[in-house]
């Protein structure tokens, strides 16, 4: 009996703090994008990347485990990352759009922030066209294999 009524306590206990908590929060707490997202390790081991804000803008952010030094290698401020991946131990590859129509271009950078470079420009006003990375060419990494369907819209052709 005296643990029914102890288990009831605790319950209602935890049911008003959940109560009052969830006055506090307002709706759209619940619906804005995550903080930090696509946390992801460098092939070697020696960084950590992920897409945070930057100037009420989600860039990358990479972490030298080693001293653990942050910088932004990307500081776009007109535009939103979307996605990254590493490329190898020292390059990321990351996606946007141009004008918020979702046909994504692919661009490069350097863990350090150099190096920064357009690999496909994504399309502005146009129905929906896109370039996706096909594979990192492990062998030779001066190269990627990706897929555009510039050419005909329903069947991306690989470059």
């Amino acid at each position: 009996m005296r643990l029914r009524l102890r288990f009831l306590t605790a319950f209602m206990l935890l049911g008003a703090t959940t109560a009052a908590w969830a006055d506090t929060l307002p709706l759209d707490y619940f619906f804005k994008p995550a903080r930090y997202s696509n946390v992801q390790l460098s092939p070697d081991g020696t960084h950590l990347a992920a897409i945070a804000p930057f100037e009420d803008h989600r860039n990358i952010a990479v972490i030298d485990l080693a001293t653990f030094e942050s910088r932004f290698v990307t500081q776009v401020t007109d535009n939103e990352v979307t996605g990254f991946n590493w490329a190898n131990d020292d390059r990321l590859l990351f996606y946007m759009d141009a004008d918020g129509n979702e046909s994504f271009g692919i661009f490069a950078v350097n863990k350090d922030g150099s190096k920064a470079r357009v690999l496909a420009e994504p399309t502005v006003g146009r129905s929906f066209r896109f370039t996706s990375v096909l594979d990192l060419l492990e062998d030779d990494p001066e190269y990627i294999l990706v897929t555009n369907n510039k050419r005909l819209a329903a069947y991306p052709d690989v470059y």
